[in-house]
């Protein structure tokens, strides 16, 4: 269960190789869009603050919402799955959209909007790793660093700063989205092209998953 929030354990539904097609293969592969999956968790973490410090309901509705969905499994000792998580997802989605209005508007101080800008950027990082080993990082790290110097520059509108990061997460998450299509639809796909896409489960960059 601890690992559902980070997309750690993806779920195969379907698995044909060699597919319909020479040199293809097709799978349907149960898993999320990382960059919403893990933008999500800062989002949670800081609506649970300001549900405390505002007494706000709403907020604490859906902290505590994906709190009660996720806790029912966590004494479970049978083989559990990623589909569990789901009923979370939805209250932890919501948080996120919470905080992304947030940003959007450009509320909060300067110290939350720094962190808070920061961490929903910082979703990204495993996706530049993975999908552009060779220069991928450096172009995440030089956004990272131009977007808290404007911040803390205090020249910048809040509201333009604010609007540019919501931009390039969403931007982020319809073009990640376009990747994992195929073996989230089960088209055929080239095997190459498949290994580039599992992440989760040992290839390249990313096998640090199989030690967990």
């Amino acid at each position: 269960w601890w690992s559902w929030p980070l997309l750690l354990r993806p779920v195969w539904y379907y698995w044909k190789d060699p597919g319909p097609i020479p040199g293809t293969v097709v799978g349907i592969w149960g898993s999320g869009n990382p960059s919403v999956w893990w933008a999500a968790l800062p989002a949670l973490g800081l609506a649970r603050w300001q549900a405390v410090r505002q007494r706000s309901f709403p907020l604490a509705f859906v902290t505590v919402g994906w709190l009660l969905h996720l806790a029912p499994w966590v004494p479970i000792g049978r083989t559990l799955f990623l589909y569990h998580y789901l009923p979370s997802l939805l209250f932890a989605i919501l948080a996120l959209s919470w905080l992304l209005d947030r940003l959007w508007h450009g509320e909060g101080s300067l110290t939350e909007r720094g962190v808070v800008g920061a961490a929903v950027l910082g979703s990204l990082l495993p996706v530049a790793f993975a999908t552009m080993p060779a220069w991928g990082p450096v172009l995440f790290v030089a956004l990272l660093v131009a977007y808290e110097a404007v911040v803390f520059s205090r020249r910048a509108d809040p509201q333009r700063i604010g609007r540019a990061t919501v931009c390039v997460s969403l931007v982020a998450v319809v073009a990640i989205s376009w990747y994992f299509l195929p073996i989230w639809l089960g088209t055929p796909i080239a095997k190459s092209a498949w290994q580039e896409r599992m992440w989760m489960s040992g290839f390249e960059l990313m096998s640090w998953v199989n030690w967990i």
